[in-house]
């Protein structure tokens, strides 16, 4: 499990604005990073909150707070939540110069099938 307060992602954590799967080269990793709702860090009703909301992911943006990311080891882990970071920041320039298309879960899958991620 690897926690960060990484820049990017935490400015959509604390806006309350779901990252989009629209680059090609973090779907492999990221299928979807779901908001946790705010809760007291530390509490156990953030613990609730976060087993709840990241289910199968691999990662979740906490409200107000900042990332959470998990693999089956530390590296792997840190792989996830760079790939959030990376992610946060294409979708946030992406979204300056236009709206960001997202990859649709029929684009996803074949691009699964074809193992292009």
């Amino acid at each position: 499990v690897v926690h960060t307060h990484s820049t990017f992602a935490s400015a959509f954590a604390s806006s309350g604005v779901e990252l989009l799967p629209i680059g090609i080269t973090n779907l492999s990793i990221l299928r979807g990073v779901p908001i946790a709702p705010y809760r007291l860090p530390g509490s156990r009703q953030l613990a609730i909150e976060v087993a709840k909301t990241l289910a199968d992911k691999a990662a979740v943006l906490l409200e107000n707070h900042g990332v959470l990311a998990v693999g089956r080891d530390i590296e792997s882990a840190y792989r996830v939540a760079s790939a959030v970071e990376e992610s946060a920041r294409l979708q946030l320039f992406s979204s300056l110069v236009g709206k960001p298309r997202r990859f649709s879960v029929r684009e996803i899958q074949e691009l699964l099938e074809l193992g292009k991620i």
